[in-house]
């Protein structure tokens, strides 16, 4: 898995939201374009790491316990 801190605006609490390419829960963000860079990846909502800098992301639970990680490209 991978961080990929995408900036979505997510104003409503309902399903499912998609913009062109990208589809989101509000969590997490899945691209589904022809690109194979970033396809077949979850993206970790920019949200959920609001205030929070490099370091403490890396030091967090996201990290450590849950397997995700910041993407590099």
């Amino acid at each position: 898995m991978a961080i990929m801190l995408v900036g979505f605006s997510v104003f409503s609490n309902a399903g499912i939201i998609t913009h062109n390419n990208w589809k989101t829960d509000g969590t997490i963000v899945n691209y589904t374009g022809a690109n194979k860079t970033l396809s077949n990846k979850e993206w970790l909502s920019w949200s959920l790491t609001d205030e929070m800098s490099i370091e403490q992301v890396l030091n967090s639970d996201l990290v450590l316990k849950d397997g995700w990680y910041i993407a590099t490209i």
